[in-house]
């Protein structure tokens, strides 16, 4: 951490060195000290620009630094990788293994060479086991890199879908940037799909020594009979028309039922690498797994006899995790409140989504809009679908209005799906 963080410092007192000594030592007068504060930005921007071939420099070498490491420890690396839902399936992996193996994750969102670097450095020990990896990507050849740094026995790939297409532009390049895992993978190395994602579906990576699929009844692992309550989801696992396990979970949520699957598939392919889980145990850590934080995770307040829900999918949000969420909101007893800001970073595509989000909206007693840039075509769907909505500057606007509309009804559940990002710093978006 230290290394990392000096890197940092290092950038930030070169630029001061380079910058203002020079000035004040020639120029010491109160003129310079004006002109420095005046014209600070322009010339620190400069220099950054200058410096960054150092900075890469640095970077480099603290990637060889982790590969070199990596390499001599040589855990079990399996590198997850997707439009979404692999934080959600890294997570779940590592509650399965963590008690049973030496298991390490990387943190958070580090889905990045330099996050991922920072990971292995700090965290992996000679005696790791199990190292669990999630690859991200803003361009094409993104996961190229980070496969080739990782070396994976075991890739998933979650999902495809319309994420980040204001730097991809189309569909086909987020196909190839996430499937560049697959493609770039060893020979011996194993691959796991969701083939219930329309992108992946019957895709096979002939380069490898197997694909397995997941999600559809023709796949080599698939759900069934799903049963969802307001807090408990159970479903039934089937390999071959064979029922494989009965699974309980507080993960509420259709898409959550599909990443255990994924997971799943992923716990009986170590079993031919000699990594065993047992059936009851992991039973037991599914049951436990809860959404991390604003993933369809769940609050309830009490107000004067008013019972207020909560359900925080406030994160990021995508077109099928969206519909996933108002399903699981389907379920749930009481009003049912929608207040989002709409979809962000969908470049030429939002009108196409937004059509297809319309049907899962028709059986909401309110629609709330935070105001902004990204909503627009959100409203004027819903004006031409005839739709009521409401629209506030801010989501503390929304929420107090909710409290006070319904703060006299004491035999319902006032249920309050948060969906995607809505901090203030957002809305400009």
């Amino acid at each position: 951490v230290f290394q990392f963080n000096m890197l940092i410092h290092l950038k930030i007192i070169l630029l001061i060195l380079i910058t203002l000594i020079p000035l004040i030592i020639i120029f010491n007068n109160e003129l310079t000290y004006i002109l420095i504060i005046l014209f600070l930005p322009f010339i620190l921007f400069v220099l950054s620009y200058l410096i960054t071939p150092l900075e890469l420099l640095i970077n480099k070498y603290y990637k060889n630094k982790a590969i070199k490491k990596l390499k001599n420890i040589n855990p079990f690396t399996i590198t997850i990788t997707g439009s979404f839902g692999k934080t959600s399936v890294k997570e779940i992996l590592y509650e399965i293994y963590q008690t049973s193996y030496l298991t390490v994750k990387t943190p958070s969102s580090y889905n990045t060479p330099m996050g991922i670097s920072k990971t292995i450095l700090k965290d992996l020990k000679p005696l790791t086991e199990i190292f669990i990896t999630e690859a991200g990507a803003t361009k094409i050849g993104d996961i190229k890199e980070l496969t080739k740094m990782l070396n994976p026995k075991i890739g998933i790939i979650t999902s495809i879908g319309p994420q980040h297409l204001q730097t991809f532009k189309t569909m086909d390049n987020v196909l190839k940037t996430k499937w560049e895992l697959a493609s770039y993978m060893d020979q011996s190395s194993k691959v796991i799909l969701n083939y219930q994602n329309t992108y992946l579906n019957g895709l096979i990576a002939s380069n490898l020594q197997d694909t397995i699929s997941v999600n559809t009844t023709t796949s080599s692992y698939y759900y069934k009979d799903v049963v969802i309550t307001n807090d408990i989801c159970e479903f039934d696992i089937y390999s071959n028309n064979k029922k494989q396990i009965h699974l309980k979970t507080k993960m509420i949520g259709l898409h959550n039922i599909e990443n255990i699957t994924l997971a799943y598939a992923c716990v009986k392919t170590l079993e031919e690498y000699g990594y065993y889980i047992d059936k009851h145990k992991l039973k037991t850590i599914i049951y436990n797994l809860k959404n991390p934080p604003h993933r369809l995770s769940t609050r309830i307040d009490n107000i004067n006899g008013v019972t207020f829900r909560y359900l925080d999918d406030s994160y990021n949000s995508n077109l099928y995790g969206f519909k996933s969420a108002l399903n699981t909101l389907k379920h749930f007893e009481g009003i049912k409140v929608l207040i989002t800001p709409g979809l962000v970073d969908t470049g030429n595509y939002s009108k196409e989504l937004y059509l297809e989000l319309i049907p899962n909206l028709l059986y909401l007693d309110e629609i709330i809009i935070i105001d902004n840039k990204s909503a627009q075509e959100l409203i004027s769907i819903l004006r031409e679908k005839e739709l009521n909505y409401l629209l506030f500057k801010s989501l503390n606007q929304a929420i107090n209005y909710i409290l006070k509309k319904y703060k006299t009804f004491k035999d319902y559940k006032i249920n309050i799906l948060l969906e995607n990002d809505l901090p203030d710093n957002y809305l400009m978006r």
